[in-house]
């Protein structure tokens, strides 16, 4: 059976990551994170919906999504406007990410600040802590061995930690295996990444599936005033949007503001 893209990008994720082990071993980053003094931000629910502004360069299935890409800008901008975080691809193969890109954008806004990439491992965890995050993807369906190794060391650091699931057999096996906490958002994506299809509706579908006690994000797919209506109304506290926003600029009128702690 042919490489689904999901699992071509954790194979090049592994393989990425032993070779930032011998660049930068994990005693240098342990060593890092003792010297961190910066509050971490977190996002609290606030009983409407809040956007996570997300910032990428170019996705497998859309190319590139801002010709004019400028982090530092981007970032100025959504901590100016009505975003309450910012989202930054970190992944460079296939989404034009660094993490240089997220400690530019760190410097640039006082927003919590997401690092969404493909963790696998739990040095990524100490990467990010070290970049300045304050809050981690993790996928369910690309840590299905290890998500309760990766969160337990991301709670520890102090982190948030958004979990991403793509149907309801994935959103079954997180609530089975995670403790409640106001620090677990729960992700649904629109986007299926075996395929990168989109359909708004998977979120509508499954968000009453999960508990009142997590955060709830919508994910991909949202480009719309009338899908941002749909979302909210649906009962979701965030949504993250990368490429809609980049396409219409106007969606960030829908939102009031920040709300972190």
């Amino acid at each position: 059976m042919e490489e689904t893209i999901l699992e071509k990008i954790i194979r090049d994720k592994r393989l990425e990551v032993e070779a930032a082990k011998k660049i930068r071993p994990l005693e240098v980053l342990q060593r890092e994170i003792v010297g961190i003094t910066s509050p971490i931000r977190k996002l609290s629910k606030t009983g409407s919906l809040h956007l996570i502004a997300e910032i990428k360069a170019k996705s497998p299935s859309s190319g590139v999504i801002r010709a004019d890409f400028d982090p530092k800008k981007l970032a100025q901008s959504f901590g100016e406007s009505n975003a309450s975080a910012i989202s930054v691809l970190t992944d460079n193969k296939y989404f034009g990410g660094s993490m240089e890109i997220l400690k530019t954008v760190r410097e640039s806004a006082y927003l919590p600040i997401l690092r969404k990439d493909f963790i696998v491992d739990q040095y990524q965890i100490y990467e990010s802590k070290a970049a300045g995050a304050d809050i981690i993807l993790l996928i369910e369906r690309s840590t299905r061995d290890n998500l309760n190794e990766l969160l337990d060391l991301a709670l520890e650091f102090g982190l948030q930690v958004l979990i991403e699931v793509h149907n309801k057999e994935e959103l079954d096996l997180v609530l089975k295996k995670i403790p409640v906490s106001k620090d677990i958002l729960i992700g649904i994506n629109n986007r299926d990444l075996a395929t990168f299809n989109v359909d708004i509706n998977t979120c509508l579908e499954l968000v009453n599936q999960i508990p009142d006690d997590y955060m709830k994000v919508a994910e991909s797919g949202v480009e719309k005033v009338s899908q941002l209506n749909e979302v909210e109304s649906a009962g979701f506290d965030l949504v993250l949007i990368g490429a809609g926003l980049a396409k219409n600029p106007e969606l960030l009128k829908h939102f009031s503001g920040s709300k972190y702690e």
